[in-house]
């Protein structure tokens, strides 16, 4: 009889201990579940900042491979080299055909100049953009500080050419010669 009184006691105690060990996992599984909860709010956050992050790398690629101009077939958008301040050589020149007459179309230049080093004097830009006499028309397509892009519509009756050593000088004298900045010129399309 002692031995049944002693091991109804044992596992009653066994009983209880496994109780108690099963409380403690609960409150320490209750605990992990406020923590991740409590987590839940900034994984939200960081989801939504890489949604908006994804959202701006697409809006920056779409810009990137847009066309400059609606009418204007990618074919014709020629590759940008740098000038770095130094002149292109002149094109050949094309004797014009002796049929029918053409009527001058303006060329139009790509112009990038980006800081090397701090923002971008965008006054000094203008400044040299301006003072040449053959760019008749200017658009600034993008800017943000150290880089700025600007579309030039030369005068049909200017070689190119020529407008773009006459920028590259005045470039030079707005910005300076330190490398301090640096400029890309190509002829973009006809305009």
């Amino acid at each position: 009889m002692a031995d049944q009184v002693t091991q109804g006691s044992s596992l009653a105690g066994d009983i209880e201990a496994g109780l108690t060990t099963l409380d403690s996992a609960l409150v320490e599984a209750r605990r992990a579940v406020d923590m991740i909860r409590a987590s839940l709010s900034q994984i939200a956050g960081l989801e939504r900042r890489v949604r908006e992050m994804e959202a701006a790398m697409s809006r920056a690629l779409e810009s990137l491979s847009a066309p400059l101009a609606p009418a204007a077939p990618a074919s014709t958008i020629s590759q940008l080299r740098p000038a770095s301040f130094a002149a292109p050589a002149a094109e050949p020149a094309v004797a014009p055909a002796e049929t029918a007459p053409e009527a001058r179309v303006s060329s139009c230049l790509r112009l990038t100049v980006q800081s090397t080093s701090g923002s971008l004097d965008l006054k000094a830009v203008d400044g040299a953009v301006n003072e040449n006499p053959d760019v008749v028309d200017v658009a600034l397509l993008d800017y943000d500080g150290r880089q700025a892009t600007l579309k030039l519509w030369v005068n049909p009756e200017a070689d190119a050419n020529v407008v773009r050593e006459a920028l590259v000088e005045s470039l030079k004298g707005q910005l300076g010669e330190d490398g301090r900045a640096e400029a890309f010129i190509d002829v973009d399309e006809a305009a």
